[in-house]
């Protein structure tokens, strides 16, 4: 939030060199919020499919590992 505040002067500037600003502070504001929508988003789905690829395996008193039964659909 920080910097979005710190950028608006790069995106609104009007004086001599003004266009390179304007380009940095819409890239740079742009690119932060597409790291967030990602980092929302993106994370979470990847999570999700990740547990469901490689389910959890649980562990015996003697901490041999063993398959962890899943329910099918049918079931």
């Amino acid at each position: 939030m920080r910097d979005q505040a710190g950028l608006c002067s790069r995106r609104a500037a009007a004086r001599a060199g003004s266009a390179s600003q304007n380009a940095i502070g819409i890239g740079v504001a742009g690119g932060m919020v597409t790291a967030t929508v990602l980092g929302v988003f993106f994370v979470p789905v990847l999570y999700v499919l990740v547990r469901r690829l490689f389910p959890s395996r649980k562990k015996d008193e003697k901490g041999q590992v063993h398959e962890q039964a899943v329910a099918s659909p049918a079931e």
